[in-house]
């Protein structure tokens, strides 16, 4: 029996790599067609045959096939996408890691596809590339993710990544959350094992409507309850607390001159982005020059831009601010943008930024400078940062 199974394994992954590579192939010159979609539903449904997995499906919901959606699964076997996809009657565009675009003809006729490969240990990168996909347009596809990001090798699951929330409410559509089941028991998650025949579970649950939430409502566990019943919190302003209880995340403010040279304005742009990928939040005063350089560094790399207006209207913030929070205060409003924060780095600035250096030195919270103002008594006050990513270093040391 064993032998059989062997046999079977081997033979089986023979045509199905040999399958694989001829259905890239067809898929690479079609690109993204009705055709290219045909292809990949037949070697999907080829795969699972082979593989001996008898795939049963539940749809907890009719869905609209002319709508997209994003689709968010739990990620169990190589035979997760396969079994997926050999039910799945939306086109679907997955969100994959880099190390599949290396493998040859397969990586090229994927990326055709309008398939999208990101670095999983970069955040801002693949935050970024999946809003240039998005940007492109979906033109009726869907997008899928696995919640876990990786597969899981017990029944266990993994914390969940937040870049299916994210893309669910930049683009305002509805989640579909999807179960597989029985996947792990036909061909194991990991290293070489035999095909077992099984049945595999795929069930699509009813859409969670993404009008419903905001950002600051994402989960940041393994969703509303892990298998212990135990409750999510937090949105992406709770960080995982510290000794005591504390918020650990870090909260710098980025400050300047409203009218700045390139020069500045990229370096600002690069401290937001450094900042978000450090996982800090990004203060301002929410207007132009450095600060809107600096919301727009971040809210690229997927952070969070914070806004403090010196007027009365929300809407006279930059348009990269995550939050914007109008004072009234005029340029009293610098004070608060020092008070929110726990350090600053200054970039370059006029009169309004001595200021904010002032208050913070004034209150003992590290100032970072980088092509700012120099002081004739006390300039040692002053961290003298000779670059973007040492200036974001010395701030959140």
């Amino acid at each position: 029996m064993i032998v059989l199974r062997f046999l079977r394994t081997v033979l089986g992954w023979t045509f199905i790599v040999a399958d694989t590579m001829a259905s890239a192939l067809i898929i690479g010159i079609s690109g993204e067609t009705e055709f290219s979609e045909r292809v990949l539903r037949g070697w999907s449904r080829r795969f699972v045959r082979i593989a001996g997995a008898r795939v049963v499906v539940q749809r907890d919901a009719q869905l609209d096939r002319e709508r997209s959606y994003v689709f968010v699964s739990n990620h169990t076997s190589n035979l997760d996408v396969p079994a997926i996809l050999s039910v799945m009657d939306h086109p679907m565009r997955f969100i994959a890691k880099q190390e599949l675009k290396r493998i040859p003809i397969f990586g090229w006729a994927a990326g055709r596809m309008g398939h999208v490969f990101i670095d999983r240990k970069d955040r801002g990168g693949a935050t970024k590339a999946i809003r240039d996909r998005i940007e492109r347009g979906l033109r009726g596809a869907s997008l899928f993710f696995f919640a876990e990001g990786t597969r899981a090798v017990s029944d266990e699951l993994l914390p969940f990544k937040k870049g299916a929330a994210v893309a669910a409410l930049e683009t305002h559509l509805d989640c579909v959350p999807i179960a597989v089941a029985g996947a792990r028991n036909v061909l194991k998650p990991k290293g070489f094992s035999l095909f077992q025949p099984g049945p595999v579970a795929v069930v699509f649950g009813k859409p969670i409507e993404s009008s419903n939430h905001a950002m600051d409502q994402r989960p940041t566990g393994r969703g509303a309850n892990d298998r212990g019943g135990r409750r999510a919190a937090g949105g992406p302003l709770a960080r995982r607390p510290g000794r005591g209880g504390r918020v650990t995340q870090r909260y710098v403010a980025v400050v300047g001159g409203g009218d700045c040279s390139p020069e500045e304005t990229r370096a600002a742009e690069q401290v937001g982005a450094l900042l978000a990928r450090a996982n800090a939040v990004v203060v301002c005063g929410g207007l132009s020059g450095v600060m809107e350089a600096a919301s727009r560094g971040a809210r690229g790399a997927g952070g969070i831009a914070v806004g403090i207006l010196p007027g009365t209207d929300r809407a006279a913030g930059n348009p990269h601010l995550s939050v914007a929070i109008a004072t009234g205060l005029g340029e009293l409003r610098n004070g608060l943008v020092v008070r929110a924060s726990d350090a600053i780095i200054a970039v370059g600035g006029e009169f309004g930024t001595l200021s904010e250096i002032a208050f913070a030195l004034k209150l003992g919270k590290r100032v970072v400078g980088l092509g700012t103002w120099e002081l004739s008594r006390r300039n040692d006050a002053i961290l003298r940062a000779s670059s973007p990513e040492e200036a974001v270093r010395l701030a959140m040391e």
